[in-house]
């Protein structure tokens, strides 16, 4: 599995490696319904995806709106220049923020 997620006290980091797909979302669905815990900011590191579709940005979409409804956030960490294009084209970077050396852009 090409997705990893590492908890600790304040927050949560996310790692997705690979596809971002029809293909890859329900099993990462579950991945996370199993061990994803809103109850944190989640940090979430997209550089090594290479394939990214509209069910992948609704995952990351949901995620999102979870977290708000929690009063938490989705941090955006690194991305792919593939990534970064879907999220601006489909203009979910409005919902989510970007950290860019240390510093929420």
């Amino acid at each position: 599995m090409a997705i990893k997620l590492v908890n600790d006290n304040e927050k949560s980091l996310l790692s997705i490696d690979g596809e971002l797909t029809i293909y890859t979302a329900t099993e990462y669905k579950k991945y996370l319904v199993e061990n994803f815990t809103s109850e944190k900011t989640l940090e979430v590191d997209l550089k090594g995806v290479e394939e990214i579709d509209t069910c992948g940005l609704q995952l990351l979409a949901a995620m999102s709106k979870q977290l708000s409804a929690d009063g938490n956030e989705i941090n955006i960490i690194a991305t792919s220049d593939i990534a970064k294009d879907a999220l601006e084209t489909s203009r979910l970077m409005t919902g989510m923020s970007f950290i860019t050396d240390g510093t929420k852009v």
